[in-house]
């Protein structure tokens, strides 16, 4: 009975340990990418309602470069712009996508 292995005299395998820190960064944005996947909906929200008139010039082939740099209260969001409109020609479907892309 002398030989019994005790809480204090049980060892933790060192890859246990190591791999434990991953764990702690994989896990959230796992789960943040899972939520997203369950709840996310098609519904614009807030100022995303300025990117419709840019999809819609995109799917009529009318979309200019001037279209892109266009001033939105005090900003030019080419970059954005172009990345959510790539998303969209790829994926057909315009906003979850974005949001699986940010999670």
């Amino acid at each position: 009975m002398d030989n019994l292995p005790t809480a204090t005299s049980m060892k933790v395998p060192r890859i246990v340990v190591g791999f434990v820190p991953y764990l702690s960064i994989i896990l959230p944005f796992g789960a943040s990418v899972f939520y997203v996947h369950l709840f996310g909906v098609n519904v614009f929200f807030a100022d995303e309602w300025s990117f419709v008139p840019l999809v819609q010039k995109l799917d009529s082939n009318t979309l200019t470069l001037w279209d892109l740099f266009a001033h939105e209260n005090e900003h030019i969001r080419f970059f954005p712009w172009v990345v959510m409109l790539l998303l969209d020609t790829l994926t057909r479907d315009p906003i979850v996508p974005r949001y699986k892309a940010i999670a």
